[in-house]
């Protein structure tokens, strides 16, 4: 056994010297200190650097699946733009177009202040939308004509236009000296407020005469005087019409004693809006069932809407979208009514507008530890809280915003990503092998209502960013947004056009290996040991040199 480890030692690398053979210096002394110093320093630098997280950052083609939808979110303030016509369109660069969304819409009344005037409203989408039905040939015959009053006329033949100052007009024109005594005098005014110019007015003006004319003969005003029916030139009654927020034309409201006694912080009184089919028989059947209720205060009529009690809209919800370049049109739409270009003002306040879904608490800590540049605070909403102001109406806003998805996947996930990104991928191949154009519906836009239907009753869309359904990686989207505007030459709106880039930014983080760690960690400690031995070498072979030729110098 004594042999045995006297061989061992043959092949020790670190022979020792006798501890009287070595000699202490100063200078050595300050170097080990020195060595020490550093040694621990980077030590404590690498372990450091071992315990961050290291992030690999690459530029891909965007590996989203072709029929995944995006989704956009908004909370948008229009101060002069009434709810009853607000609207939302969606295009694209394929062709789709999607007029007037509801489903995914909230709408609020709000004052010019941006305060709220009333109770939100959502459609169910299960409306019909073809707009109010006209008769488009009808005379009135002498049988149906009658004559109450000075305010009466008597009319015969045909009416052909009747939304003017016709001697042929049946209805009361009520102007802002006489608007509130003819509500005072009568328990139900039902009033057209039109334009002379609208093509819609033009269709109702016959048919209004016809059933002003029914009307004044089966409740006259002389001997029961429960209804009217008037109308007001809003070409003539500009502030009388502002001031009941009309925008579009022709706009039937009905004021009710009783029912209207509210009135809004403003002092208009609180009415009502019909939105029923402008013929004669739905007009007459309509003041027929608006009869037994005159003068009784809180009765509902089931065919009535209330009317805007402010001039202004908040519109909130969200839109699911095909990714390729795009708009969002919010403007004034309206079946069977038209408006005036020079008296719309899109002026808006953009409070949100942000794409994909909000992340987690965990997963925006996680974004941004991860993110290459970290992230801003409006990371994912260039547009929050800015206010776009129209200089004059008629103007329209664009909003231009390029729009990057950066993908973040955590620690070991990269190959269950690339692995889920395979598989979508095939399923929309499979999926997608129809064409739609020409007006025919394809398949993507059945999917976008499907989605956000799925959306709406709590569910979750496909296209409802993918860092939903998985925990080890997800969506960021990123946007930088420019703005313009300009008169147009058609109804104004406000434009978000988005254009997504093909270019994805895949940032993958990095596993340290434990061995590297330790393989530094020894380079470190050998090689500032190793460093520190040569300078120490050379101080001491410098200091015997001189002393060596200062000794020779004496002798």
């Amino acid at each position: 056994m004594a042999r045995l480890f006297a061989k061992l030692k043959s092949v020790d690398f670190y022979k020792k010297l006798p501890s009287d053979l070595v000699e202490a210096t100063l200078a050595g002394a300050w170097l080990s200190i020195i060595a020490a110093f550093i040694m621990v320093t980077l030590l404590f630098a690498e372990f450091s650097s071992f315990m961050s997280v290291q992030t690999k950052e690459q530029l891909v083609i965007d590996r989203s699946p072709s029929d995944e939808h995006l989704k956009v979110n908004f909370n948008i303030s229009f101060p002069a733009l009434s709810c009853e016509f607000a609207s939302l369109d969606v295009s694209d660069a394929l062709g789709t177009k999607r007029i007037n969304l509801t489903k995914t819409l909230r709408k609020v009344p709000i004052y010019s202040n941006l305060q709220r005037a009333g109770a939100a409203t959502e459609e169910d989408g299960l409306t019909t939308r073809d707009g109010p039905r006209y008769d488009l040939n009808h005379t009135i015959s002498t049988s149906s004509s009658t004559s109450t009053g000075s305010n009466n006329s008597t009319v015969n033949g045909s009416l052909s236009d009747t939304n003017g100052s016709s001697d042929a007009t049946v209805t009361s024109f009520l102007t802002a000296a006489t608007f509130e005594s003819t509500l005072n005098q009568f328990p139900i005014v039902v009033i057209n407020f039109f334009a002379p110019w609208c093509h819609w007015c033009q269709l109702l003006g016959p048919s209004w005469e016809t059933a002003a004319a029914v009307v004044r003969t089966k409740y006259p005003s002389d001997t029961d005087g429960r209804i009217l029916y008037a109308k007001i030139d809003c070409t003539q009654e500009q502030l009388l019409c502002r001031s009941h927020f009309i925008q579009g034309f022709p706009s039937i409201r009905v004021f009710r004693k009783g029912h209207d006694d509210v009135t809004t912080p403003q002092g208009f009184r609180d009415h009502e809006t019909y939105m029923g089919d402008r013929t004669v028989a739905s007009l007459t059947q309509f003041a027929d069932s608006l009869v037994p209720s005159a003068g009784l205060p809180h009765h509902r009529h089931v065919h009535l809407t209330a009317a805007p009690r402010a001039a202004g809209c908040n519109v909130a919800g969200f839109a699911m979208v095909k990714k390729v370049p795009g708009t969002l049109h919010f403007t004034a739409r309206g079946s069977g009514y038209s408006f005036d270009h020079d008296d719309l003002n899109l002026t808006h306040v953009v409070h949100a507008f942000h794409l994909g879904s909000k992340p987690s608490a965990r997963k925006l800590q996680r974004m941004k530890l991860l993110h290459p540049a970290g992230l801003d605070p409006d990371w994912a909403d260039k547009l929050h809280d800015r206010v776009f102001a129209s200089a004059v109406p008629q103007t329209t806003h664009e909003h231009y915003l390029q729009v990057v998805l950066t993908t973040v996947v955590d620690q070991g996930a990269e190959d269950g990503y690339h692995r889920s990104m395979r598989l979508a991928q095939k399923r929309s191949g499979r999926a997608g092998g129809g064409k739609a154009g020409g007006g025919v519906r394809s398949i993507s836009d059945e999917a976008a209502e499907a989605e956000e239907a799925a959306l709406m009753t709590g569910g979750r869309g496909k296209g409802a960013a993918s860092s939903s359904s998985t925990a080890g990686w997800y969506d960021a989207y990123e946007y930088t947004a420019r703005s313009h505007q300009y008169l147009a030459d058609s109804i104004p709106a406000a434009k978000f056009t988005m254009d997504p880039s093909p270019i994805q930014i895949l940032v993958t983080e990095q596993k340290r290996r434990w061995y590297k760690f330790l393989t530094t960690t020894c380079a470190v400690v050998g090689g500032v040991f190793t460093t520190a031995g040569i300078v120490d070498a050379i101080i001491y072979s410098s200091i015997r040199v001189i002393k060596k030729t200062q000794l020779g110098k004496q002798g």
